[in-house]
């Protein structure tokens, strides 16, 4: 059960907007906020799961929380027994379990993640591309690589691979070409950072997914694919979780993104002045950089020849293959420019050096 100052940190108002909700959810770092009544009383739960469904059917950050809400949780009581939470937890297929008292006022919340103590080491691996010249961060990158590039005290590459190996993620094959032998000394094996590391070298740039095919080997099972200029909080536990139940050949990781147009907007009909909107802002999704891929899809992936993953997302569409979306609410930055290099500078100082990870 979790110290009370924490339990009061992920509860939050029915009448919350979504996105006071999810910044709840990610201080937290538990993957869950208890929605609760004045009195204290439990009146629901939203967990990350809940949010991505929420999304995906259209509902917006600004909406109150209690749209998503899931009225009717398991709950427990307090000094409940280990091994009847996880069976409880099994039975229904929760990850947390809300602890109220007599009254039906929050008491405390148990997580399987900290019930089984350590993440279960996963075979899947992890191919990063980590490749890049970074050229749009000079002179940033005139004598260090991108990958390299320390936001707080540690490379952006270590800081990356300690979020996969909290998740259980050891299996690492790092996709190198410029100043590959920087980032091979930096890294070595992978040891200092609970993982195993092997190296693929490009000879000549290969595009975000082309030197996949050098790392066909080294892939067997459904493989992560992440690039390595990604700063991000994303449960990656959660998306293999989601593509291997769902059996999608390829998932792709998005964004949620706002476009504010900065002008009205005029809707015509033949010539006619038929609506008019005043700056509107557009909802898209952006390609957050991360997949999970079957590694039958490497075969589309040509030999030696630049090609890059929306490339091989169409080739797999062509195909008919199952492509799916894992909408991500956690924290996700691109560091393709100085800009978002000063952001992931500040950012970076308040994190924990590990996610506390999901079973």
């Amino acid at each position: 059960m979790k110290r009370e100052a924490e339990i009061r940190a992920i509860c939050v108002a029915a009448a919350t907007p979504l996105r006071e909700a999810i910044q709840a959810m990610d201080r937290g770092g538990k993957g869950i906020v208890l929605v609760v009544g004045a009195d204290g009383r439990l009146q629901g739960t939203v967990t990350d799961g809940d949010v991505r469904r929420g999304i995906l059917r259209g509902v917006r950050l600004e909406n109150p929380v209690q749209q998503i809400v899931c009225a009717h949780p398991t709950t427990v009581a307090h000094g409940s027994q280990r091994e009847d939470l996880l069976r409880l937890m099994q039975q229904h297929g929760v990850e947390h379990l809300p602890v109220v008292d007599h009254a039906g006022r929050v008491a405390g919340l148990e997580l399987m993640s900290e019930l089984l103590a350590r993440p279960r080491e996963k075979e899947t691996p992890v191919a990063i591309v980590a490749g890049g010249l970074g050229t749009r961060l000079r002179p940033l990158t005139d004598d260090t690589p991108k990958a390299l590039l320390k936001v707080g005290d540690r490379p952006l590459l270590e800081v990356l691979i300690d979020q996969l190996v909290g998740y259980g993620f050891r299996n690492v094959v790092l996709i190198v070409h410029h100043q590959a032998e920087m980032i091979e000394r930096q890294l070595g094996n992978g040891q200092a950072l609970g993982a195993r590391i092997q190296y693929v070298r490009e000879r000549k740039p290969l595009g975000t997914v082309g030197g996949l095919r050098l790392a066909a080997p080294h892939v067997t099972a459904p493989c992560l694919v992440v690039n390595g200029d990604l700063l991000t909080r994303v449960n990656f536990e959660h998306l293999l979780n989601f593509h291997e139940r769902q059996q999608f050949d390829l998932t792709m990781a998005v964004k949620e993104y706002d476009v504010q147009v900065p002008y009205g907007v005029v809707q015509l009909s033949d010539g006619l002045v038929c609506h008019l909107e005043e700056k509107p802002s557009q909802r898209l999704f952006v390609n957050a950089g991360i997949y999970v891929l079957d590694p039958s899809l490497i075969s589309l992936i040509p030999e030696d020849e630049p090609y890059d993953m929306t490339q091989l997302i169409q080739a797999a569409l062509v195909e008919r293959r199952r492509v799916a979306s894992f909408p991500i609410h956690e924290y996700w930055l691109d560091i393709g420019q100085s800009d978002d290099y000063e952001k992931a500078q500040t950012r970076v100082k308040s994190w924990d050096r590990r996610p506390v990870p999901s079973q």
